[in-house]
């Protein structure tokens, strides 16, 4: 295993997996220029995609992440994304938003 820094610029030796991960986009994702867009075997998104698990923004990472090319994705949701835990949600949704966001969404 090794680190490659800039993967556009150099192949993907036989063989070998290529792995890609963002973490702590916060809803930002779509911002992530297209040149970053590496083509992956596995894409990695290691939690926090939202603020507070709003529902346009994990709409919008769902997307995202369907759109990115790589062969197999992995999203795992972050302290941040609290709608993705609904029993701590339903008790604590006050703490994070005006009105409650049903999670079953």
């Amino acid at each position: 295993a090794r680190l490659v820094l800039d993967p556009e610029k150099e192949a993907k030796p036989d063989g070998w997996t290529r792995f890609v991960c963002f973490s702590d986009t916060h809803g930002l994702h779509d911002r992530i220029s297209k040149e970053h867009h590496v083509e992956a075997d596995v894409l990695l998104h290691a939690g926090d995609f939202s603020n507070t698990g709003e529902l346009d923004q994990v709409r919008s990472f769902a997307q995202w992440l369907k759109d990115y090319p790589a062969r197999h994705k992995v999203a795992i949701a972050g302290n941040h994304d609290v709608t993705f835990e609904p029993e701590y949600y339903a008790r604590n949704w006050r703490r994070y938003h005006v009105e409650q966001f049903d999670c079953t969404e």
